[in-house]
């Protein structure tokens, strides 16, 4: 009974939002735009969600060449996303920072946003912040379209129903858990047949950041930003002096937070990669050609370049639906719900060894 008064009190707030947004959500004045299909894609904006949804841009420039494809991307994923071939105008917006937060370039871009028209928008998120309504209710757009959101009904929110959205597109968490297999689920809903084929290719420009690197390196990243994903200096002794010992060169990204997961003794037997950019730091991945990780970020990455990877992790379902399909990927996971301290020793040099004995 106090469950259903919480979602009855929720969905008369939501209600009123959205009646208060339609009201004072006038879209701009649109410029006119050439004789073309014009998409704009709202998405996660997590740097590996950002890589794990590229193969969604691939498939609709693939099957309509014709097509517009705009994205709406944050800073700290710009450079990882802003040379991808799929994609033909990318805006650089916080879009779900709340007013106060804006700086005045998302303002400007924001006001520049408002004025495009767009044949359809496609929201992938599952933010449900009422600034990322507010901004959808704003754009000019045939059609405003969102992936299902898990819970809502249970929350009383109904995004069709209060006319945020025209229609859902693509297959909820439940139906499909596997998040780049849920992103290319919205195909058919918007005209296209999907091939099965997943197509990484973020079209990184090439430079060379280490110049001379043996056959028998590896970058080793033992610290990630979502919780869980960081090793104990100890484990990642553990895990460098085995690399070590089968042979390997162990490079490490030169970052506060890498040190902070390294033992005085493992520092003093690494190679240190200096990195000013993303561009840089997938560089250095290109150039070392094999990358055993705890981030998820980095991992997703390397395999979206074409590294043999091992992605290193707790066994955990929310986890395993974000491993990458690149086919460039092995996960070294725990077992019976253990932790990622609890990963096997044995299990990543293994991992590690196949992926090298492949390449020969």
């Amino acid at each position: 009974m106090k469950k259903q008064k919480i979602n009855l009190i929720k969905n008369i707030k939501y209600k009123f939002l959205f009646w208060f947004f339609k009201r004072i959500a006038t879209p701009i004045q649109p410029i006119e735009n050439e004789q073309k299909q014009r998409l704009l894609i709202i998405s996660y904006d997590a740097i590996g969600d950002t890589v794990a949804t590229a193969p969604l841009f691939h498939a609709i420039k693939k099957a309509r060449p014709e097509w517009s494809v705009d994205f709406i991307c944050r800073d700290r994923n710009i450079d990882i996303i802003k040379n991808h071939s799929a994609i033909d105008v990318i805006w650089n917006i916080n879009f779900q920072a709340k007013p106060l937060s804006l700086n005045k370039q998302d303002k400007l871009a924001l006001q520049t946003l408002y004025k495009q028209k767009y044949d359809k928008v496609l929201y992938l998120g599952q933010a449900m912040k009422w600034p990322v309504f507010y901004r959808i209710l704003k754009l000019h757009a045939n059609e405003r379209l969102a992936l299902p959101v898990k819970g809502l009904s249970e929350r009383g929110i109904d995004l069709i129903g209060s006319n945020v959205f025209h229609r859902y597109i693509g297959k909820n968490r439940d139906e499909t858990r596997q998040f780049t297999k849920r992103m290319v689920s919205i195909l058919p809903d918007i005209g296209i047949e999907g091939s099965g084929e997943f197509n990484y290719d973020l079209n990184i420009p090439r430079k060379v950041i280490i110049k001379q690197v043996a056959d028998n390196s590896i970058l080793f990243n033992p610290c990630g930003t979502q919780s869980g994903n960081t090793l104990s200096a100890d484990k990642s002794d553990e895990i460098i002096n085995a690399l070590i010992e089968h042979g390997y060169q162990v490079y490490v990204f030169a970052r506060d937070e890498v040190r902070k997961c390294l033992t005085e003794n493992a520092i003093s037997k690494l190679n240190f990669i200096s990195s000013t950019s993303i561009i840089d730091a997938c560089n250095a991945i290109m150039d070392i050609g094999l990358t055993a990780t705890t981030d998820t970020s980095i991992g997703h990455i390397s395999s979206a370049l074409g590294i043999k990877t091992v992605i290193i992790r707790a066994d955990e379902a929310w986890r395993a639906d974000g491993d990458p399909l690149s086919g460039n990927a092995l996960i070294a996971a725990a077992e019976n719900n253990g932790t990622i301290e609890d990963v096997s020793i044995d299990k990543i040099i293994n991992l590690v060894q196949l992926h090298r004995s492949k390449e020969k």
